[in-house]
């Protein structure tokens, strides 16, 4: 009985040892977390203003040809590129405003601007189609097939009606004829093109398969 006694005592101990080294992993493991959760708070907080400084030192610093300054740049979209500046200065977290941004970046043909913009809006907004589907298409004008792929992918999975063509562009550009043929199925099967800019470019397409 003694012998019992202490080999019980002996896995109580044990139990309770386990248990200790358990709870301090786990508590490791919570730490962890809380210390990415930090960089990424702290990530969100400061890049967005530096990334905004960036974006309009180069808007100002490389313009367009015959263009020398951001009051000069798309004189047409100048009252609404200095509200959308604006809007990000008094709110850096703002995702459409850097959406907007993307565009006026786009428009200027400032591509790694733009992608600045759009990926700053989807760090804020990862569920932003247009913003994904327009970083996808400053992706593939800079033949960075794949991440143009996943981009216009991820943004058909949140939202089925959203641009087949793009991504059968892409694919034809890559090579996956499969890929290619699927996407355009769907294109047809939503109706997309029935707009004149998706028609022209969904027929494009279908003649190069031909």
């Amino acid at each position: 009985m003694p012998n019992l006694n202490k080999l019980a005592l002996l896995q109580v101990i044990c139990s309770l040892l386990v248990l200790q080294a358990s709870a301090k992993e786990a508590t490791k493991q919570d730490n962890s977390k809380s210390d990415q959760k930090t960089k990424v708070m702290q990530a969100c907080t400061n890049t967005p203003s530096e990334d905004l400084n960036k974006i309009e030192t180069q808007l100002n610093a490389k313009p367009l040809l015959l263009h020398t300054s951001l009051d000069q740049t798309i004189p047409a979209n100048r009252p609404y590129a200095r509200k959308v500046l604006a809007q990000l200065h008094a709110d850096i977290k703002d995702a459409e405003a850097w959406f907007s941004l993307g565009c006026f970046c786009s428009s200027a043909q400032k591509s790694q601007e733009a992608m600045l913009a759009y990926r700053n809006a989807l760090a804020i907004n990862p569920n932003h189609t247009m913003a994904l589907n327009n970083l996808g298409t400053e992706l593939m004008n800079q033949n960075q097939l794949k991440e143009a792929e996943a981009a216009y992918m991820k943004a058909l999975s949140i939202n089925p009606n959203g641009s087949w063509t793009n991504l059968a562009e892409v694919r034809h550009l890559l090579g996956d004829t499969k890929g290619e043929q699927a996407a355009l199925e769907h294109a047809r099967a939503s109706g997309e093109a029935a707009t004149m800019e998706s028609y022209l470019r969904f027929n494009e397409l279908l003649k190069q398969n031909r």
